[in-house]
């Protein structure tokens, strides 16, 4: 086998690891030393680029202060309008999965929380609340929070309009 710098061995496996500013960070388990060399380089990249790694142990609450934070008052919107979003957050999101890790999120958590909301609020304002929460989980992907976000393909219950 071809020596890789910064490969190891785990049982049958192999990861890469590279020490970085007084930290260890490891890459996956992988077949073959070659991937795990790869998955090294990459994971160098990223580190030297400033990326940080620890975003998959971010709850559902950390990364929605974030949001309001960057996102939303950033925006230039209207006072009461960022209000009205804080109250959705608030009282629909945070009491069902605020506790929950962004990255464990799957579309299943996303159901149930749509179900519930849809059996305590209003049909309208739980709509609010789930147009809210995709939203946030959009830009949970484009700021590389999460990989995919795992409200895709699920049914909408849009409001019924009188």
């Amino acid at each position: 086998m071809p020596k890789h710098d910064g490969v190891y061995k785990k049982g049958n496996k192999y990861y890469g690891a590279k020490w970085y500013k007084g930290k260890t960070y490891t890459t996956a388990l992988f077949s073959t030393a070659t991937e795990a060399s790869e998955a090294r380089q990459v994971l160098i990249r990223k580190l030297t680029k400033g990326v940080d790694l620890n975003k998959k142990n971010i709850t559902i609450q950390d990364f929605t202060s974030r949001y309001l934070q960057n996102y939303i008052h950033g925006k230039r919107l209207d006072p009461i309008t960022i209000k009205s979003i804080e109250n959705r957050i608030k009282n629909g999101i945070f009491p069902l999965i605020g506790n929950k890790k962004l990255s464990s999120l799957t579309p299943e958590d996303i159901q149930d929380v749509q179900n519930k909301l849809y059996s305590k609020y209003s049909e309208g304002y739980a709509h609010q609340i789930m147009c809210q929460l995709r939203r946030m989980l959009k830009r949970a992907v484009i700021w590389e929070y999460i990989e995919r976000d795992p409200s895709l393909g699920l049914d909408t219950i849009g409001a019924t309009r009188k």
